[in-house]
């Protein structure tokens, strides 16, 4: 809906590939339901996400971190 929309996307911290860990985990303090759907993925050429194995690596790493951070900041009530 709209007003669950606006709750879970108003301010969000995480702005790039980790954003919808944020919106499930503000779904899950506000206890609100959570369903998943199947999403056909086509590998496309030229994607914008990495070239390379390392950069595969590096990217993996940056999402980790920040969901870390993520985690850390709304435990202490920071977020």
């Amino acid at each position: 809906t709209l007003s669950a929309s606006t709750l879970l996307y108003d301010r969000l911290h995480l702005r790039r590939w980790t954003h919808d860990v944020e919106v499930i985990h503000r779904a899950k303090i506000l206890g609100m339901p959570v369903g998943e759907c199947a999403v056909k993925w086509e590998d496309k050429e030229g994607s914008k996400l990495v070239e390379s194995m390392g950069g595969a690596v590096r990217v993996s790493f940056i999402m980790l971190s920040e969901i870390a951070m993520m985690r850390i900041e709304y435990a202490l009530g920071r977020w």
